[in-house]
């Protein structure tokens, strides 16, 4: 979803589904149960059950404000409601030895595990910047789960099955099987995030 100067999303109750908010690019403010904070890219915000919230761009902002949204509905057996959270995944950030079969230390990587947040059968939100002529995987998703990723710039490559196919900023890909994913940039890096889920 993308916000110009001036939208925003009113403010409303989540009262069945679960939410994760991710930041990709832009600045916003966001209304949490009557708390005003701001949000950047790369900052992740968790709405639980419950929650009132809007989020929108200021009026005098100078670009457009661009974000991921998923839903989830809890299910029986669920965990407890949670409260709400804002992780500034860029200040989280490490280099990563042995990210999805990488072998070198070379990745940055900030990673929130949403079980510990919400009810639902959220599993752990990724942030990645892989660097120029880098490869990473191959990666199994474990046993039901499936696994959401999204470029959120700089090209890439992604071997699903036994195809490669060229990805780019704003294309995503669920899988339940192995995936690789390459930078074939030599001078760029790749950001992507993913999300595992329980199933």
């Amino acid at each position: 979803m993308r916000l110009r100067p001036g939208v925003s999303c009113g403010h409303h109750l989540h009262d069945r589904r679960e939410e994760i908010y991710y930041i990709i690019e832009g600045a916003a403010w966001m209304h949490v149960n009557g708390e005003e904070f701001a949000v950047n890219a790369g900052d992740l915000i968790t709405r639980p059950i419950g929650t009132y919230h809007s989020i929108g761009v200021d009026d005098a902002a100078w670009d457009s404000m661009a974000f991921l949204v998923v839903e989830m509905s809890p299910g029986p057996g669920s965990g407890p409601v949670g409260v709400p959270e804002h992780f500034a995944l860029n200040e989280r950030e490490t280099d990563a030895l042995g990210y999805w079969g990488h072998e070198g230390d070379d990745l940055v990587v900030a990673s929130v595990d949403l079980s510990r947040h919400l009810s639902g059968a959220w599993g752990t939100f990724t942030q990645v910047e892989v660097p120029p002529q880098t490869t990473i995987g191959s990666h199994r998703p474990r046993p039901h789960t499936a696994q959401l990723l999204l470029t959120t710039s700089g090209p890439a490559e992604v071997l699903l099955g036994d195809e490669w196919h060229k990805w780019g900023p704003g294309l995503a890909v669920g899988a339940v099987s192995p995936v690789t994913v390459r930078n074939p940039s030599d001078d760029e890096p790749l950001r992507l995030v993913t999300l595992a889920v329980r199933y």
